[in-house]
């Protein structure tokens, strides 16, 4: 099984998405994240599932407020073009607060900062939410 993770990993650099597939097969995650369920809500990696647990005892101490999961930011609207119909770009973070200074905050819990959806995305996000920043944890 290891010898195949291997493989499948030089797959992966090169940008073949068999191995990507094949990994998902045979029980692997894309990015070895663990979901993990705190208070009735799943979290996509243990460090998010920490960083809301952290947060969670910010918000109850009265550092932060408006504490949201989940987030959903219309980056690029659903338009029809010559009949044919495009969907819209969504990016969703993974918390957003108001902080004791009074400046929303998004963040999004990161274990790998790379990748050319992520990078896309967030330059949409910056351009149409230019008093916006996302934190990356």
């Amino acid at each position: 099984m290891i010898e195949l993770f291997r493989i499948r990993q030089n797959d992966i650099r090169q940008g073949s998405t068999k191995g990507i597939k094949a990994m998902v097969k045979h029980g692997f995650k894309k990015y070895r994240a663990v979901k993990t369920k705190i208070d009735g809500v799943t979290f996509a990696s243990k460090a998010e599932a920490r960083r809301y647990v952290e947060l969670k005892q910010k918000y109850n101490a009265g550092l932060i407020s408006c504490l949201q999961l989940q987030p959903r930011f219309q980056l690029l609207p659903k338009f029809e073009k010559n009949g044919q119909k495009f969907s819209g770009i969504t990016y969703v973070a993974d918390f957003m607060y108001v902080d004791e200074k009074g400046i929303t905050v998004i963040e999004d819990v990161k274990g790998f900062r790379g990748g050319q959806v992520w990078k896309l995305k967030q330059k949409l996000f910056e351009n149409k939410y230019p008093e916006l920043t996302i934190r990356l944890i």
